[in-house]
């Protein structure tokens, strides 16, 4: 087994949010009812169904 360089490493304890680029420490993120990240900043959702979401239609309050 090879190592990853850390350069390729990705950070487990990090939320990364697609939409508005904001990075936050996973512990610090809400979660909804299901389980998934939601982004602090802009209420993201990687849910199922949220992407046919528009950008004013969100599945959590901000």
């Amino acid at each position: 087994m090879g190592t990853t360089p850390e350069s390729e490493a990705t950070d487990a304890g990090l939320f990364d949010c697609p939409e508005c680029d904001v990075t936050a420490p996973s512990a610090s993120v809400p979660y909804d009812a299901l389980g998934y990240a939601v982004c602090p900043r802009c209420a993201y959702s990687a849910a199922p169904g949220s992407t046919a979401l528009g950008p004013g239609r969100r599945t959590a309050p901000l």
